[in-house]
C-alpha cells in the first residue's frame, strides 16, 4: 500500500478531530480515577443507599458496591446509573433517583437536574432534559466540588 503525502489542510482536519475528541473526553470524564481523592473529599455511602442503590440498578447484592464491608463512594456508582440512564426520559431518571434530587433549575426549553447520593452537594449527577422529559445531547454529566 502506498500512502502519498498528507496536505497541510489534511493535518489540520486531523489535528481537529484529535483536540475533538480530547476535549470531549475531558469534560464528560469529571469522576476522579484516584479513588483516594474520594477518601480526602467525599464520606461513603450509608448502607441503605447503597441497598437501594442495588436493587434499583439490579446489582448482584453480593458485589463490592453492594457489601456493607467495603467502603463505596458515590462516584463508584455512576458508570452504572449512566449506562441504565443514558437516554431515558426524566419519568424513568425519577423512578430510580427521584429520591436522590436536589433541584431542577433551568428554562422552559430545557433545563437540568441535580441528584445527590450522599446529599451534601460534593459529587453530583446532573441530568440535561428538553422540557418533555427527554435528554438533551449532553445527557448525563457529573459534578464534584471539592473542600479545598
Amino acid at each position: 500500500m502506498k500512502f502519498g503525502k498528507i496536505e497541510p489542510i489534511q493535518m489540520l482536519v486531523l489535528f481537529a478531530i484529535l483536540l475533538s475528541f480530547f476535549v470531549c473526553r475531558s469534560l464528560n470524564s469529571r469522576i476522579p480515577e484516584n479513588k483516594n481523592v474520594w477518601e480526602n473529599y467525599l464520606t461513603p455511602l450509608d448502607d441503605q443507599t447503597r441497598l437501594d442503590l442495588c436493587i434499583s440498578f439490579q446489582i448482584d447484592l453480593g458485589d463490592r458496591l453492594c457489601d456493607p464491608a467495603y467502603r463505596v463512594f458515590a462516584p463508584e456508582f455512576y458508570p452504572i446509573i449512566e449506562e441504565n440512564l443514558i437516554n431515558e426520559t426524566r419519568q424513568e431518571i425519577e423512578a430510580k433517583l427521584g429520591k436522590y434530587k436536589q433541584q431542577c433549575p433551568g428554562s422552559s426549553m430545557s433545563y437540568y437536574c441535580y441528584y445527590d447520593l450522599n446529599g451534601d452537594q460534593k459529587s453530583r449527577i446532573i441530568v440535561n432534559y428538553w422540557a418533555d422529559g427527554t435528554q438533551t445531547k449532553r445527557g448525563i454529566e457529573y459534578e464534584n466540588i471539592w473542600d479545598d
